[in-house]
């Protein structure tokens, strides 16, 4: 995964995931966070948060797995994406971190939504 993760190979990636899922190999969530953030860097953000959803309903996601998919918003300046996936973290009782805030801030600025990103750090600064 780490090879594929530097190329970075979103296609190779996924289809090894796949692969230690039909062996019934545990997938836990470091091997998802590398999967995930190789979807990122290939900018292969649609299919990294249906990725992302399907883990979350097996419980095998962290706040670091929607960081990953967070930055990748950020990067892309969709904004409005990332606040979803904040709300999906909350719905699934994962608890957003520092960076998760900072992080949809940052895809507010970029987005230029300045009054959007005073609205997240309230929602930062109340969690």
């Amino acid at each position: 995964l780490r090879i594929h993760s530097v190329r970075p190979d979103w296609v190779m990636s996924l289809a090894l995931l796949r692969d230690m899922q039909r062996r019934k190999c545990d997938v836990d969530s470091l091997v998802l966070n590398v999967v995930l953030a190789t979807g990122v860097a290939s900018r292969a953000l649609e299919a990294s948060q249906q990725l992302l959803q399907g883990f979350a309903l097996l419980k095998c996601t962290n706040v670091v797995s929607y960081n990953i998919l967070m930055k990748g918003f950020a990067q892309q300046k969709l904004f409005v994406r990332a606040v979803k996936l904040l709300d999906e973290m909350y719905e699934g009782g994962v608890q957003p971190n520092v960076i998760t805030f900072n992080t949809c801030v940052d895809a507010a600025v970029r987005s230029f939504r300045v009054t959007d990103a005073w609205s997240i750090l309230r929602r930062m600064l109340d969690a």
